[in-house]
């Protein structure tokens, strides 16, 4: 069950994620909405994505889009040390 509630979790934290990615390129941040992109795939990009949101958060009305990326980073976190995904190797 826990699986679940993480796939959901992981999910909606990157349909957010997506959607400050199209933020940053209708503000005219191209190149940062690229090397976001391209960085997602090391870690740095989600990163990238929560300190620029939160950076032009009011400017943008974009805060509870903030608020839900934000919240399910930290539910992603809490919920990969409470329950670790076991995973199928070694068995």
């Amino acid at each position: 069950m826990a699986w679940v509630l993480n796939g959901v979790v992981n999910l909606v934290a990157l349909v957010c994620f997506i959607l400050v990615v199209v933020k940053m390129f209708q503000t005219g941040q191209t190149g940062l909405g690229v090397l976001t992109i391209i960085t997602i795939f090391c870690g740095i990009g989600g990163l990238i994505a929560l300190i620029w949101g939160w950076s032009k958060a009011q400017q943008l009305n974009f805060v509870p889009v903030m608020v839900v990326y934000t919240a399910c980073i930290l539910i992603g976190i809490v919920l990969y040390f409470t329950f670790p995904i076991p995973l199928p190797f070694g068995k």
